[in-house]
């Protein structure tokens, strides 16, 4: 009977060893596209990474109404894929949003690791071939990026202002696996 036991508790033990192994390796199948996210380079003012830029303002021009307001400032329609006043005070504005959560971010208006890797989390890949927003302030989705494929030679597509799909944008950005 005590070897009964013994067996018992060993088979048990291993069970809850190897499910707790399994448990990472799943959670970081589903969120490799995010981490593709962190490794975009750090934009600054006069950056000249045309395809990032237009993600990145495409993104804050859905993000909310003050990012957006804050891209459109003077006038224009805040993606041109130029990195200047107006896109650094925008994402100053998104960055401000997570200054006091328990993983905060540096506000100081350039996308870094931390601040792409943030911007990962608020979009939504639950519509195959999109990465969507949830705008804080209307609530409703639009589309950020579009991609076709799932591989190194994904092709990427941006969206203009007025939620138009632009193609061709996207000649540097791998982001190599989806969820989906």
């Amino acid at each position: 009977m005590t070897n009964v036991k013994r067996l018992f508790a060993l088979t048990l033990v291993l069970v809850l060893l190897v499910s707790t192994m399994a448990l990472p390796a799943f959670a970081a199948a589903n969120t490799t596209w995010q981490n593709a996210f962190a490794d975009f380079p750090v934009l600054y003012q006069g950056h000249s990474s045309k395809g990032y830029i237009k993600l990145l303002q495409r993104f804050l021009y859905c993000y909310s109404n003050d990012t957006k307001a804050a891209l459109t400032k003077g006038g224009g329609v805040g993606i041109d894929g130029g990195f200047g006043q107006k896109t650094e005070e925008a994402v100053k504005i998104f960055q401000n949003d997570f200054l006091y959560t328990s993983n905060p971010l540096v506000v100081d208006g350039r996308p870094g690791a931390n601040t792409w890797r943030k911007i990962a989390q608020q979009l939504d890949a639950s519509v195959s071939g999109l990465f969507r927003v949830r705008n804080k302030d209307d609530l409703l989705y639009y589309n950020v990026m579009a991609y076709t494929g799932a591989t190194v030679s994904t092709s990427m597509y941006n969206y203009t202002a007025s939620g138009a799909q632009e193609t061709g944008c996207f000649d540097t950005i791998n982001l190599y696996e989806y969820a989906g």
